[in-house]
């Protein structure tokens, strides 16, 4: 009776995760027609680099709709820069990727994203327009100093 019960139990493990892998390959199946991000500049840095973590994307204004296809979903190690025409992001691991200042669309410091959740304020949220879609990223900086100079720089961007 154990053996049945033990084998019960490893089929009914099994099956979860084969059900949130199928799960995953459908939300990145869906999403397969959002256009890539642009590859970082290589024009030189006027402020920055920034370092911390690359928390995630998801669609703009739900923090648990994560965006998993061009690896954007991937927590990683980034360091953040601005160049004089865009926010370059170079993560480790992952791919890296630069955001026109035209595309971006707001910045914020946010408690949440992408299944994450800190204090109150302790993300910048960066959103910004990736083709018809409209993402935000989650970046933590682990100095409050480097997390201020980051909002300062791109609320200023975001506004002119």
């Amino acid at each position: 009776m154990r053996v049945a019960l033990v084998i019960l139990m490893l089929l009914a493990i099994g099956l979860s995760y084969l059900a949130m892998y199928r799960g995953w390959r459908a939300r990145v199946a869906s999403q397969s027609s959002m256009a890539e991000p642009q590859a970082r500049s290589a024009e030189p840095t006027l402020a920055g680099p920034w370092s911390g973590t690359y928390l995630g994307a998801t669609r703009e204004g739900s923090w648990l709709d994560r965006v998993d296809v061009h690896s954007l979903g991937a927590r990683s190690r980034a360091s953040l820069r601005l160049t004089a025409h865009a926010v370059d992001i170079e993560r480790e691991a992952e791919p890296s990727f630069s955001i026109p200042f035209r595309d971006l669309v707001a910045v914020r410091a946010d408690k949440g994203i992408a299944g994450r959740a800190y204090e109150d304020g302790g993300i910048v949220v960066v959103s910004f327009r990736l083709g018809a879609d409209t993402i935000d990223i989650g970046l933590r900086f682990p100095e409050t100093a480097a997390h201020l100079a980051v909002l300062t720089a791109l609320s200023q961007e975001v506004a002119s």
